[in-house]
């Protein structure tokens, strides 16, 4: 049996974040992403894209666990669940990508990302800084090579995006 790893730093990878408080502002080019939200005035909500090219692992491949390894600079105030979805819409560029706009001037079906429920993983918002790792993402990663193309696309939220 054979293993393919994928690593790829965030350098390499389109990721961008939304802000529901700025809607037709872009962040691909920010060295971070935010999940969450900051719910004092104003309540803000951050939600984090990223693109994985997956063209190397063939299609019909067993895939036995698929992780995302992300390094958190700033620990969550408090303990939340999170989840990571599969982006509806492919198209989404990551120096357009805003919480309206996936590309220069096209609209998200609904502001803050078009996305399935359908496949999913959970993980924990990290409480303290460091390395941390989201697993559970075979599903979305089977779907991925097997009808999208052999690219992932996800986002990643907070689950209850309010206080």
């Amino acid at each position: 049996m054979a293993q393919i790893i994928i690593e790829q730093n965030g350098y390499d990878v389109p990721d961008s974040y939304m802000d529901s408080s700025q809607p037709t502002d872009t962040f691909g080019s920010d060295a971070t992403m935010q999940v969450g939200g900051f719910f004092g005035k104003g309540s803000t909500i951050y939600r984090s894209i990223l693109s994985f090219p997956l063209s190397d692992i063939p299609s019909g491949s067993v895939i036995n666990s698929a992780k995302l390894v992300l390094y958190a600079s700033t620990a969550a105030a408090l303990a939340a669940l999170a989840v990571v979805y599969r982006i509806t819409q492919p198209n989404w560029t990551e120096g357009f990508v805003s919480w309206n706009f996936y590309n220069v001037d096209t609209t998200w079906i609904t502001p803050g990302g078009d996305y399935t429920t359908s496949e999913s993983a959970s993980w924990n918002l990290p409480t303290s800084t460091g390395s941390f790792e989201i697993t559970g993402l075979d599903d979305l990663v089977i779907d991925a090579i097997d009808n999208i193309n052999n690219e992932l696309h996800i986002l990643l939220r907070r689950i209850t995006e309010s206080i």
